[in-house]
């Protein structure tokens, strides 16, 4: 499964809306900008692959803004899923240490 990104419906980050996902909905704004500050941040373009398949995963991210797009192993084919904004990717991987 390959994840990209895709510039469609690109949304700026609100941390409004990061504190009303299901990740961060008891968790207060304050300690949502408090916790951001401290993570590094990756700027994808358009068609950017953030997860190559077969590769192990060593890091969950957050999307902070736009979405992503799930590819099953071709990013020119059609995607079978999308990640929205406030949603973690390669949490299942990362903890399952399975590519």
């Amino acid at each position: 499964m390959a994840i990209s990104y895709n510039a469609q419906n690109q949304k700026t980050a609100d941390l409004t809306e990061l504190v009303g996902t299901q990740l961060f909905k008891q968790v207060s704004m304050a300690q949502v900008a408090a916790l951001l500050r401290y993570c590094p941040t990756l700027t994808l373009t358009n068609g950017d692959r953030l997860i190559v398949p077969g590769q192990t995963v060593d890091k969950v991210h957050l999307l902070l803004q736009g979405r992503l797009q799930v590819f099953d192993d071709e990013p020119n084919g059609k995607p079978i899923g999308q990640i929205l904004q406030g949603e973690c990717v390669g949490l299942s991987s990362f903890v399952d240490r399975q590519p």
